[in-house]
């Protein structure tokens, strides 16, 4: 083989490794109300699973739910890092009207959580209408920089 196609070879292997590992799968892990119109203070899940990774290093407990100013949905959870290791994470909580919906609006964004090892911390939103009944909450992994 000359030395331009050993190169051109070598190049070709380069880029595929390289893509290869920026495409690595980070899934968004998600969990809802089993029921939009349950409105216990500790209402039903629907299952919450993490998968890949994250499944035996993250822990989803304690949800509560309430009211702000008597109409405003409030809900709290627990998320507890299992492992000895530090995890950067993005969670969001999306709103859904008592149909199953989305309510578009500025709280849909991303936020940051860095969570140490053996860390828990309390994941807390208020929905930012009235028409909330249910929400979704999704978590992944940050991109590294």
């Amino acid at each position: 083989m000359t030395i331009p196609k050993l190169a051109c070879v070598v190049a070709f292997i380069s880029f595929f490794l390289c893509f290869l590992s920026c495409c690595t799968p980070n899934p968004v892990h998600s969990t809802t109300k089993k029921t939009s119109s349950d409105s216990e203070e500790q209402p039903t899940l629907q299952k919450i699973e993490f998968r890949g990774d994250l499944a035996r290093k993250l822990r989803l407990s304690d949800f509560k739910e309430g009211r702000v100013n008597a109409d405003l949905l409030k809900v709290q959870t627990s998320l507890e890092n299992l492992t000895d290791k530090d995890i950067s994470l993005i969670y969001k909580f999306e709103w859904l009207d008592d149909q199953g919906f989305v309510i578009k609006d500025s709280s849909l964004v991303w936020a940051p959580l860095f969570l140490r090892g053996g860390e828990t911390t309390a994941l807390q939103a208020v929905a930012t209408s009235p028409k909330a009944q249910n929400f979704i909450l999704k978590i992944q992994r940050a991109k590294n920089p």
